[in-house]
This record gives C-alpha cells, sequence and structure tokens, in this order.
C-alpha cells in the first residue's frame, strides 16, 4: 500500500511538471505568454540542475582526491603514549551534559626515532584523571593530526558532493521563485485588463 501511494504521488508530481513546462511547445491560442515564459524557465532549470550533477560528482572526487595527497604528504604517523606532568587538583568533573571537561596540561613523549619530546596535551579534568594519553606524531615526535581511514575521507567528499548539488537546487529554487513572483504580477496585470475590458463591453452593451 505504501508503495502504491508513493507511485501515485510521483505520477502526480510528474503529471503537474508536464503541465507546466507544456506551454514552452504547445502553440494554442489560450496559452498566454506569462505561461510560456514560466515553462521556458522550469526547462532551463531543469537542464542545469541535470548539468550539475557531473559538476558535483567532479568536485566530490578533487576532494576525495586532495584529501589522499594531504595525507600522504603528511608522511608516516605513529601512535605513542604521552605523560601528562601532574597539575593542580581538579574541581569540576563534569560538565552541564556530564560529558568529560577537559584540561590543557604539559607532557613529555618519547618519538619513533628516541627522542625525547614535551608539549601540551589535552587530558579529561576529573580527580582521576588519566595520566596519559595517546598521541600522533612523526618519525621525530612532532605531533600530527590522527590518519583518517578511506572510509573517512570518502565520508567527506560526498558530503561536499552533496552539499555542492543543495546549493545548486537552492538557487535554481529561488530563481523560480522570483521569476513567478514576476510572471504572476504579469498575469494579475493582463487579468485586470481583461476583466476592465470585459466591464466596459458591458457597460457599452
Amino acid at each position: 500500500m505504501a508503495v502504491r501511494d508513493v507511485a501515485h504521488a510521483m505520477h502526480a508530481r510528474a503529471a503537474r511538471v508536464l503541465r507546466l513546462v507544456r506551454p514552452a511547445v504547445r502553440r494554442a491560442p489560450s496559452v498566454r505568454v506569462w505561461d510560456r515564459v514560466e515553462a521556458v524557465v522550469i526547462l532551463v532549470l531543469c537542464v542545469l540542475l541535470i548539468g550539475s550533477v557531473p559538476i558535483s560528482y567532479g568536485v566530490a572526487s578533487s576532494s576525495f582526491a586532495n584529501d589522499q595527497v594531504v595525507d600522504a604528504h603528511l608522511g608516516a604517523r605513529y601512535q605513542v603514549t604521552a605523560k601528562a606532568f601532574p597539575g593542580p587538583p581538579a574541581l569540576t568533573p563534569r560538565g552541564a551534559d556530564r560529558s568529560p571537561v577537559m584540561r590543557r596540561v604539559r607532557g613529555s613523549w618519547t618519538a619513533p626515532n628516541g627522542a625525547p619530546r614535551s608539549g601540551d596535551l589535552m587530558v579529561e579534568l576529573s580527580p582521576g584523571g588519566p595520566d596519559a594519553v595517546k598521541i600522533w606524531v612523526d618519525r621525530d615526535g612532532v605531533r600530527q593530526p590522527a590518519p583518517r581511514s578511506l572510509a573517512d575521507l570518502l565520508f567527506v567528499a560526498i558530503l561536499n558532493g552533496i552539499a555542492l548539488e543543495l546549493g545548486f537546487v537552492v538557487a535554481a529554487l529561488l530563481v523560480y521563485v522570483a521569476a513567478r513572483f514576476v510572471l504572476d504580477r504579469g498575469r494579475d496585470r493582463d487579468w485586470e485588463h481583461d476583466w476592465r475590458r470585459l466591464a466596459g463591453v458591458g457597460t457599452e452593451a
């Protein structure tokens, strides 16, 4: 039943779109110029939206490739254990949403090449908080962002493509709304002119 309802709704939408674009190719005397212009605007916007799909796909592919290059440029990264230096006792163990509150402390770690390193660490602000955290570094021990998996890169690329395509759709809708506003004003003027002419004819009769 649900599938039938969806199919019926899609058929109704398609029929409505066909009714809107039919004046662009129909040469009937009853079709007003405003209807023809609206139909042409809809056809142009539909063609542009169809053409925007490859553009969005290209942007997503480019984003995926660029992220791969950036990750490769960072080189090999290693996960090491950094020990936090003792700090003052925590006074607020949890945030308002009961999530851990983090604080910045100094810590030290050993680089993969054996060199000692130190720097800032983010640890949980609690009396029993950890005194060691896992961090990512390069061979020299310099802090690096955690490597992203192929799924993470693909997810970001897909989001970029979808966001761009949604931007095209929103822009097309705004153009259509603006065009429809102008066309409706023209229709109203024509209707008012026709009513005045009919009223004049009736008065003369």
